[in-house]
């Protein structure tokens, strides 16, 4: 059945005037069409709310479409059921309103004795109206119900929409200031950096400039954070410049928190002297480790809810020789301190 079809039986359909197969029709369309059910719902709320509003108690209406179709000119309209249906909504709405002035007319005679009754017939009349309007939104919820597939409500990531106020974090966090932060075009040309690396969002990258593609090249490095989701770009420079101080190493806790190996920047030692947890929505810096002795740091990475470190322990004073070591630290909460021993 096409949509013009439909729309021209629409009336006829509301009243239960179709045939059986027609009556059919009509149903398996509106199953299938949006536009026409949106329609259909319309006519459906004007229908019920108008004969609703012309039911009184012991009072009966019997249905005028017929006759009123029939007194209709049907050669004074060109446009074929359409044009009929808005004459016919006119002509009811007429008919309508002189069939309520018949019945209200003797009502509102007995009704002059008192204003007691007067008021009962207004408090009578505003609850007649409100259980009218329960009663459509009752049957059109039904009839939506009916006709409308269940959709699923997609579960919640319970990573997504995560700010910093909703993660764990540790009671004994040592906040530090070892990073400025500074906004910069999303266009600015690095040159000597590390590849951006993500977060698992993909809203964060982080780069450092100015240490060669593994970071191991001799110099101070400037960390770089892109904000995918606002195309904007910020850069961290290291504040303690006159002791040469730089990132060496970086990894994300999650997606918004940057762990940073923060030490020389200069030397071919493993020079890892501290690291920093930066909190990339708002610049927040946690002091988390400090090398002891012969301790140097040169990464840390997250695994599931422990931290992995990995650094090398100098066996002599002058720093000639090395082990290179590894240790867990499991059941990690945020802003935690650790210590290699």
């Amino acid at each position: 059945m096409k949509c013009s079809q439909f729309k021209d039986k629409l009336t006829e359909y509301i009243e239960e005037n179709l045939s059986a197969e027609a009556d059919e029709e009509m149903r398996s369309h509106l199953l299938t069409c949006q536009s026409c059910k949106d329609d259909f719902d319309k006519e459906v709320l004007e229908y019920k709310t108008f004969k609703e509003a012309l039911s009184y108690e012991n009072i009966n209406f019997k249905n005028s479409t017929e006759k009123i179709m029939e007194s209709i000119d049907k050669n004074k309209y060109t446009r074929g059921r359409r044009g009929m249906k808005r004459k016919y909504k006119g002509a009811l709405a007429i008919a309508a309103a002189f069939l309520l002035g018949v019945i209200v007319t003797p009502v509102a005679m007995k009704l002059m004795d008192g204003k007691e009754i007067f008021s009962a017939a207004s408090s009578g009349k505003e609850e007649n109206s409100t259980k009218q309007e329960n009663i459509v939104k009752s049957e059109m919820a039904k009839e939506n119900n009916s006709n409308e597939p269940i959709e699923s409500v997609p579960e919640t990531s319970s990573n997504e929409e995560k700010t910093s106020d909703d993660i764990k974090k540790s009671a004994n966090v040592n906040i530090v200031d070892l990073y400025s932060k500074a906004e910069v075009t999303m266009s600015k040309e690095l040159t000597f950096n590390t590849p951006f690396i993500a977060t698992e969002d993909g809203k964060y990258e982080a780069s450092i400039e100015g240490k060669g593609e593994k970071a191991i090249e001799e110099g101070i490095g400037i960390l770089y954070v892109k904000d995918t989701s606002t195309n904007k770009m910020y850069e961290y420079t290291a504040t303690e410049k006159e002791s040469q101080q730089s990132p060496l190493s970086i990894s994300w806790y999650d997606d918004t928190h940057l762990m940073i190996v923060h030490g020389l920047g200069y030397g071919t030692l493993v020079n890892g002297e501290r690291i920093i947890i930066l909190d990339v929505t708002t610049g927040e810096q946690m002091l988390i480790a400090t090398a002891k002795d012969k301790e140097r740091f040169v990464s840390i990475t997250r695994k599931d809810d422990s931290l992995i470190l990995k650094y090398a322990l100098y066996l002599d004073d002058m720093m000639n020789d090395k082990e290179d070591k590894s240790k867990t630290f499991d059941n990690y909460i945020l802003g935690d301190v650790i210590e290699v021993e």
